[in-house]
């Protein structure tokens, strides 16, 4: 798969993941939380589309640059990360902790 397939996939991941959230709260517009709900989701997704990938027979060969630089929510995604950095909490601490508060909580 070239790098546009591939973030496809991701792409296509990231709205399973909307669908998959326990409890939808229906923010609109530009709201605080939409953005915070769209961020958190994009983290979650480009993080694991890895492994939706591979159920469907496939492998992830731009992982690591989807995850840097992927075309939806950029900004907003590379401003977590670099957050989380700054204040030194590991992202795959913070992706389980998200993943259980969209997925099981």
């Amino acid at each position: 798969m070239t790098f546009n397939e591939e973030y496809a996939i991701e792409a296509l991941w990231h709205e399973i993941n909307h669908n998959r959230v326990k409890k939808y709260l229906g923010f609109f517009g530009d709201s605080p939380q939409k953005i915070l709900m769209e961020t958190v989701n994009q983290f979650v997704s480009r993080h694991t589309y890895d492994e939706f990938l591979r159920k469907l027979g496939g492998e992830a060969k731009f992982k690591a640059q989807i995850l840097e630089g992927g075309y939806g929510y950029t900004t907003m995604v590379n401003n977590f990360r670099y957050l989380l950095k700054r204040i030194g909490f590991e992202e795959t601490t913070a992706l389980k902790r998200l993943q259980k508060i969209l997925f099981d909580d």
